[in-house]
């Protein structure tokens, strides 16, 4: 995909499979997201979480 030199990532919902994915998977993908050399654009699905109050993820 970088060999193709986006402009941005488009992340149409369900970034994880459910609610439940552990502080750990979310910082983790986040870091990786982050490192990206272009935009990106998240949507949030139905299986990811939009507030912190609907999620038990415990302490970031």
């Amino acid at each position: 995909m970088r060999a193709h030199k986006p402009q941005l990532l488009l992340i149409a919902g369900d970034l994880f499979d459910a609610n439940s994915a552990s502080a750990d998977t979310i910082t983790w993908s986040m870091a990786i997201l982050a490192e990206q050399p272009y935009a990106l654009v998240l949507i949030p699905g139905n299986h990811d979480c939009l507030l912190d109050t609907e999620c038990d993820l415990g302490p970031l």
